[in-house]
């Protein structure tokens, strides 16, 4: 293994540094490097084997190989050129077809399929993840002006470098969870980047450089607009659970009400019918109704107050998917601890994630809401219209007997 590694090393070192051509800025020796350091991380991460490691190496060394030959076409070339090599070394055929096919899914138009191509695929893409990244990617236009003919100017080429990052998705377990946090945070100094730029028309319009400092205000007061919408979001999350768990709390005291005057009714009706009914049986009828209705209010407003958890044990996986509501605990309650901090860390770092949690944490508690009310309205129903009908039988009572 060592052997053929080395001798790989060696040959497209001496390639790359004599034949590469000097406006290859970005694909060059040093990317290559940087390709195999990092899938050397994730593979460590992976735990590969010898085996599964020679492979990933040796089609690394060789991905961008066919930059020496053809700048569009490169991935067939980089191909071609391992293949040629690889059977001067008499390398295995059967080995050589997956490398091969590993450098042909570097092209961003595929799809990697087995462990060893997402590898490949996500440490190309490595340098997204870093904090140089964006500037890195100033090689890769200088490339496309020599190579391809297409001029950007700065802020077209920061759209062409946001759109492209907001579209990288990372294949391993590995590089989601460690390296698309980042790769976020490269978009968000691009749209930053991007806000400043647009904002030069102050200079654009031939003012003095003092003006410059009207400019640095325009920037400012965009920032400004940005993090008033965010607060003002922020703002009505907070205000809608406020007033959920407002009106909630109302609910279990107007319960709470209905379940203690009910029980004091019950328990004066009961002493009445031990101590009375024997000498006026008239009242019996009357008594009996007024009983059954406080204990009809009673169990509705027990049902309007008693707790139901829908109990959804979520998993890594399920927030990979953005699945659940982590912020509700019976979703998370039996997770383990590794498991929660995993997932509220990802909650933080995605802001499309933590506020369609927010807004399933407000509709959930928005049906909790609509079942406590229903029951107390049947509750409050039964205890007006039953408190109405038994008044009028006793009334009946007492005027049929005098």
């Amino acid at each position: 293994m060592n052997n053929i590694l080395e001798n790989v090393e060696q040959y497209v070192t001496s390639l790359l540094t004599e034949k590469l051509h000097k406006h290859i800025y970005f694909h060059n020796l040093k990317h290559t490097r940087q390709v195999l350091k990092a899938a050397r991380e994730i593979g460590d991460k992976m735990k590969i084997n010898d085996k599964e490691k020679e492979l990933i190496e040796i089609a690394v060394w060789f991905h961008d190989t066919g930059f020496t030959k053809d700048y569009i076409n490169h991935e067939e070339e980089s191909a071609k050129i391992a293949e040629a090599f690889l059977k001067e070394q008499n390398y295995p055929e059967d080995k050589i077809k997956i490398i091969k096919k590993a450098i042909l899914k570097t092209s961003l138009d595929t799809l990697p399929e087995s462990k060893i191509e997402k590898i490949i695929r996500d440490a190309d893409l490595a340098h997204l993840s870093k904090k140089s990244g964006v500037k890195r990617g100033l090689l890769l236009r200088k490339e496309l002006y020599f190579f391809c003919n297409k001029e950007f100017s700065d802020e077209e080429w920061l759209k062409v470098d946001q759109d492209f990052y907001k579209n990288v998705n990372y294949f391993t377990e590995y590089a989601r969870e460690n390296w698309q946090p980042k790769v976020k945070k490269n978009i968000s100094r691009i749209e930053k980047r991007i806000m400043e730029i647009e904002n030069k028309d102050v200079l654009a319009q031939g003012k003095e450089p003092k003006d410059a400092e009207e400019l640095a205000e325009n920037v400012k007061k965009k920032l400004k607009k940005i993090k008033t919408t965010e607060r003002g979001v922020e703002t009505v999350f907070r205000t809608t659970s406020r007033n959920h768990l407002r009106l909630s709390s109302i609910a279990d005291t107007k319960a709470n009400t209905l379940i203690s005057v009910n029980a004091l009714i019950i328990s004066i009706l009961i002493s009445f019918m031990v101590n009375n009914l024997d000498v006026r049986p008239e009242l019996l009828l009357p008594t009996s109704l007024l009983l059954v209705v406080c204990v009809a209010t009673i169990i509705f407003s027990t049902f309007s107050t008693r707790p139901k958890v829908t109990k959804l044990t979520l998993t890594r996986d399920d927030i990979k998917k953005r699945k659940g509501n982590l912020l509700f605990f019976g979703n998370f309650y039996q997770m383990a601890l590794d498991d929660f901090e995993f997932g509220m860390k990802e909650l933080m770092d995605d802001r499309d994630y933590l506020y369609s949690n927010l807004t399933k944490d407000i509709y959930f508690l928005g049906l909790v809401l609509a079942r406590k009310y229903k029951f107390l309205s049947i509750a409050y129903n039964v205890f007006m219209y039953g408190i109405i009908v038994s008044v009028l039988f006793f009334i009946i009572a007492m005027y049929t007997v005098s």
